[in-house]
């Protein structure tokens, strides 16, 4: 009668990549500035390694024998490639004197340039179909605000994120809002912020047998209180 089963894997990735970024800011008028910047993928190769260990306990006439499988063997999987989206951001803001400012901020990233390596891999053929057919490129949009009355700053922001797929019933947008105000009082700055961001998604709980799809809405709340203290 066995009593008692253990099975541990141990994955370890490892992984070196590189991209680059080019940008450029212009400073249109004295209160203008405008910026854009180009990420480019990141290009990776990576490899991963197991190491397996399995461990039974079992009663035979009374008497509790123990068998340890550990055959201390590394399996290392062949190298494979991933190519991670690129990113466009353009970017402006506008500086009211010593009063505030205000800026926005617009990001493009495709999704479905995501692609897995070597390209003629059967496997990375399946699987790179599957990220063209639900997945496509996705907006960012985001916009902030301070203003200043004296030693007290009142902050603001909303944020927009599209979903990278296809069907929104996978994962929804994401929209979200902030406010805060900060006090300077000499040596010491005081900030006070809440955020909050809401996002729906359909989730299968099982591949068989329990298909149906629970609906899940996410609403996240942040407060987060500062205080800083400068030494001279």
């Amino acid at each position: 009668l066995v009593n008692k089963v253990g099975f541990e894997n141990n994955l370890a990735v490892y992984g070196w990549g590189f991209s680059a970024q080019f940008g450029a800011i212009a400073k249109v008028t004295d209160g203008l500035r405008v910026g854009l910047t180009y990420d480019t993928p990141i290009w990776y190769n990576i490899y991963e390694e197991t190491i397996q260990y399995l461990e039974t306990q079992r009663n035979e006439n009374g008497i509790s024998i123990n068998e340890i499988i550990d055959p201390r063997i590394v399996n290392i999987f062949q190298k494979y490639e991933l190519r991670t989206p690129w990113k466009l951001t353009g970017s402006a803001a506008y500086v009211f004197g010593k009063k505030g400012l205000l800026s926005i901020d617009y990001v493009y990233k495709d999704y479905s340039a995501i692609q897995f390596g070597p390209s003629k891999d059967p496997v990375f053929v399946s699987e790179n179909n599957k990220i063209k057919s639900n997945l496509k490129g996705a907006s960012i949009f985001r916009i902030g605000g301070e203003y200043r009355i004296d030693l007290l700053s009142l902050r603001g922001g909303y944020v927009f994120e599209e979903s990278p797929y296809k069907s929104t019933k996978t994962l929804g947008n994401l929209t979200g809002f902030s406010f805060g105000l900060g006090y300077f009082l000499g040596s010491y700055n005081i900030d006070i912020s809440y955020s909050r961001t809401r996002q729906d998604r359909e989730q299968q709980l099982y591949d068989v047998g329990l298909t149906s799809v629970a609906s899940i809405n996410t609403a996240k709340n942040n407060y987060v209180l500062t205080i800083a203290y400068e030494i001279n």
